[in-house]
């Protein structure tokens, strides 16, 4: 299985956040390496399905961190999981894709919230 890499949306591939104060700022979603990793399969299945790594989204499409906090919310809330409450919403998750919130579109996760709230 090869695996392919691109740059952790959360530290933007830096490795390091702005909370200096915890973990010397070190980014915990990527572990510090500023990378993170998918299988080529499964972010070739993303493709075809209209899903593409965060980072490879132009800018105003991306997620907003307000959107990922809010569709984590509605599935505690829910007590259901977010790829539940994404599959329920008719958005598709790929099977195998790691970190899969941070490759929404800000359409996609509104769609989200929207079945979320209206459930």
């Amino acid at each position: 299985m090869t695996r392919a890499f691109f740059d952790c949306p959360k530290c933007n591939g830096s490795g390091q956040v702005s909370f200096k104060h915890v973990a010397n700022g070190r980014c915990f979603l990527c572990q510090g390496s500023g990378k993170l990793a998918s299988t080529k399969e499964a972010l070739a299945k993303a493709a075809a399905l209209g899903i593409a790594p965060r980072n490879d989204l132009p800018e105003a499409e991306r997620c907003t961190l307000k959107q990922l906090h809010e569709i984590t919310r509605l599935a505690v809330s829910k007590r259901t999981s977010e790829s539940r409450l994404a599959v329920e919403a008719g958005v598709p998750e790929v099977n195998g894709m790691d970190n899969w919130l941070y490759e929404l579109s800000r359409k996609q996760a509104s769609r989200i919230i929207e079945h979320g709230r209206a459930a």
